[in-house]
């Protein structure tokens, strides 16, 4: 599973939305390097694509002057302005979010919950506030964020996890990757039992 997703998983017995993850263990963890460090490391120095890679984040002007974005995130071509609007509401999501994996402490999410979602708030203030403003410099001086959330909500794989829902109050669990969000018809209770064994020292429900 990969953070984007939650932006569209709601609730299967009672459509909620947003839903609550607690994330236990990042699919990359046991790597060496560790990639995070790695990503985390490139931001710091303004630069956290590798070698020879082309940005995720493409641009256009069309002929009537106006800036349009796309990206691994919001797919479709997208007025400057709207496409931060989209990937704020996306940052805004992350609030039921945690980290309980052992990169908790690299503290990847509160970079994006704190400081790229100030950025890309004050970007797109300088873009609405009515003064003259250059969409193509204020995109440039942004564009390190905005490709550290692309790399980070999009290639990021997570392993195990947990999705809460605070409506009906169910629990589904997050395995191999793939988020298991059955009704309790169809569910494993044992399959459900040893999730909950192994994980026992980082969640109770």
């Amino acid at each position: 599973m990969k953070l984007w997703l939650l932006e569209i998983l709601a609730c299967p017995i009672d459509k909620a939305y947003p839903l609550s993850l607690t994330i236990l263990k990042w699919k990359s963890e046991e790597l060496s390097p560790n990639p995070l460090e790695i990503l985390i490391k490139g931001y710091q120095e303004k630069n956290v694509l590798k070698l020879n890679e082309a940005t995720p984040v493409k641009k256009e002007v069309r002929e009537n002057g106006e800036l349009f974005v796309n990206d691994l995130l919001v797919l479709k071509p997208t007025r400057f302005d709207h496409y931060l609007e989209q990937l704020l509401t996306g940052i805004e999501e992350l609030s039921n979010v945690q980290d309980k994996s052992s990169w908790a402490t690299l503290q990847a999410l509160e970079l994006v919950k704190t400081e790229i979602k100030t950025k890309l708030n004050a970007a797109l203030n300088s873009l609405t506030a009515g003064e003259p403003a250059d969409p193509d410099k204020i995109f440039q001086s942004i564009l390190t964020q905005l490709e550290f959330l692309n790399i980070f909500k999009y290639e990021f794989e997570i392993e195990d996890a947990v999705i809460q829902c605070h409506e009906c109050k169910r629990w589904f669990p997050v395995f191999e990757n793939i988020p298991q969000m059955l009704p309790d018809n169809v569910r494993d209770p044992e399959l459900d039992q040893q999730f909950l064994e192994k994980w026992s020292h980082k969640i109770s429900i």
